[in-house]
């Protein structure tokens, strides 16, 4: 991120007011959450961020430039929700509900996400950045798959298909529990579905191991 500081500060340079690129990037990623690419315009982008679109142009390029920034910055965010010392099912289940409680107390932040809104205009976008969002959401499949192994091995689940078909069913959880969260489902109601979820895995799971 320094090198983006030190753009941003050129980019600003003039001005009295400090600026933070980490939240820049995280102002732009719940910009690309909420609106999808194709939807977030730098005027959009310059008010919410607080930043000239000149400014924003030359620390960080285009705005697919800019997008690529808050991939990364979004699977960074991921990652931090879960202790180094939290695995297993259960893991994945509080994680659902503290992304719920997040985006409830600040839906325009951390309501949406910035891969989901944009699916559509991914055959659109640069072959670098194709490839930034297939890595992305491969390293997220993967996080997930890692826990339901994990949850496996502890006796949660049951074999490693067990443990495929678990994290596959959690990925299409999560990815309407986003969606219908964006649509301004109630938390209460988004909990309830997670906890849904998340119970007929270990049935499903479960029952077929008799």
């Amino acid at each position: 991120m320094d090198g983006l500081q030190d753009r941003l500060l050129l980019a600003h340079m003039g001005r009295t007011r400090q600026i933070d690129a980490e939240a820049v990037i995280a102002t732009a990623t719940s910009v690309f959450a909420r609106l999808g690419y194709e939807a977030t315009s730098f005027s959009e982008l310059e008010a919410s961020t607080g930043l000239l679109s000149r400014s924003l142009r030359l620390a960080y390029g285009s705005k697919e430039e800019l997008y690529q920034h808050t991939l990364d910055y979004w699977y960074e965010w991921w990652q931090r929700q879960f202790p180094d010392d939290d695995r297993g099912i259960m893991a994945l289940e509080r994680f659902f509900v503290r992304v719920i409680e997040v985006s409830a107390r600040d839906r325009k932040t951390y309501a949406g996400c910035p891969i989901l809104m944009s699916a559509a205009t991914l055959p659109e976008l640069n072959r670098k950045t194709r490839t930034k969002v297939l890595r992305v959401m491969g390293l997220i499949g993967g996080f997930v798959r890692e826990h339901c192994e994990h949850a496996a091995a502890a006796g949660e689940l049951g074999s490693g298909l067990q443990a495929d078909s678990a994290a596959a069913a959690i990925e299409v959880a999560w990815v309407g529990l986003r969606m219908a969260g964006l649509q301004g489902a109630a938390a209460a109601d988004l909990k309830r579905l997670a906890a849904g979820t998340f119970a007929a895995v270990r049935r499903v799971s479960d029952n077929a191991g008799d």
